[in-house]
């Protein structure tokens, strides 16, 4: 066959995925779930979120470690003003903190997964569903690195 009668193949590229810790998060907090953040390609976006909102809006910061410790301790935070699940992407969640939005997913193994964050500024309903989306990306791209071995 000639190279003008293939197919379009896309090929796709595996591209490494872990868990790390997310520091100030304490062991004994994480009785029901361990919380871990989500690395792509040896980078995590909510590890580099969460060190920005530490050193630029601390008040916030302290909010969403306040919520992360109920997450840890709690099998589901039903409380809406400090977790909320999103409304198309069901399977994703959102901390709220001030200001800050830590985005994650309930993976199978008793963790919690932050993939991202965000400093929300207005009151935008589109904004918040890009987000989701993005975890609920994030989340598909997970558990496709779990069949592929995961590392931990």
């Amino acid at each position: 066959m000639s190279g003008s009668n293939r197919a379009n193949v896309n090929i796709k590229v595996d591209r490494p995925i872990g868990l790390s810790e997310i520091p100030d998060v304490k062991t004994d907090w994480q009785t029901e779930h361990t919380i871990r953040a989500l690395v792509v390609d040896e980078r995590s976006l909510a590890l580099s979120f969460l060190a920005e909102l530490k050193s630029r809006h601390f008040g916030d910061y302290r909010k969403i470690m306040k919520v992360a410790k109920l997450v840890a301790c709690q099998p589901r935070v039903r409380n809406e003003n400090q977790v909320r699940p999103g409304k198309k992407y069901r399977e994703t969640y959102e901390m709220k903190g001030g200001h800050a939005r830590l985005f994650f997913f309930y993976g199978p193994q008793e963790e919690v997964v932050c993939t991202h964050g965000f400093l929300k500024s207005k009151a935008s309903r589109k904004e918040q569903s890009l987000e989701f989306a993005k975890c609920d990306t994030f989340r598909n791209l997970f558990y496709e690195g779990m069949g592929k071995g995961l590392s931990r």
